[in-house]
């Protein structure tokens, strides 16, 4: 009876751990994905011997984040220029190491190789990047998805569990019936 209750209980667990609610089954949650990928995720990266500069494109402006690339120390008081789709843009020092770039309008969708000048009172460096550019609807689309399980699916799974848990339970059954014969 023992192995019974715990074959069961092990079936409910795997059921549970396996299945995740499908289309049209969120119970009141927003219809977008929960495994979206943040609009502030950065996608500007580029770095040198010297510096790390990351970007996060926000309509027409480029937050920058300059640091020192061996200790990731914020670099303070430089000059950056960003050449993008052949315009020179001047980068504004924000403070402890942040500094944005105001363009004349929002870049496209698509991928735009991307210049950086990056001016200090000891170094100066030339970075080289690309800034990807995708509205919200294709992240969500290119976003993985968990497994789903339709109901059919679910009952289909129930169904071989339940089948092996009472062939299981037959076998127990037949091989304690034959030591208390042979006994």
């Amino acid at each position: 009876m023992k192995i019974w209750l715990s074959c069961c209980l092990s079936s409910v667990l795997l059921l549970t751990s396996v299945v995740q609610a499908g289309a049209g089954h969120d119970h009141g949650t927003p219809e977008t994905p929960t495994n979206t990928v943040a609009n502030d995720t950065p996608r500007l990266v580029m770095s040198s011997g010297q510096f790390e500069l990351v970007g996060i494109p926000k309509g027409k402006n480029i937050h920058l984040y300059l640091d020192d690339f061996t200790s990731n120390a914020p670099i303070q008081n430089a000059s950056i220029e960003l050449e993008i789709a052949g315009k020179q843009f001047k980068a504004e020092e924000e403070g402890d190491g942040t500094y944005h770039v105001t363009l004349e309008r929002e870049l496209t969708e698509g991928v735009h190789p991307v210049l950086a000048t990056v001016l200090t009172t000891t170094i100066s460096d030339l970075l080289t990047g690309e800034l990807d550019i995708h509205t919200e609807e294709n992240i969500q689309e290119e976003a993985p998805q968990g497994i789903l399980i339709t109901p059919l699916q679910l009952i289909i799974i129930s169904a071989i569990i339940g089948v092996f848990l009472l062939l299981f339970i037959i076998v127990i059954q037949r091989d304690a019936h034959r030591k208390e014969h042979t006994s």
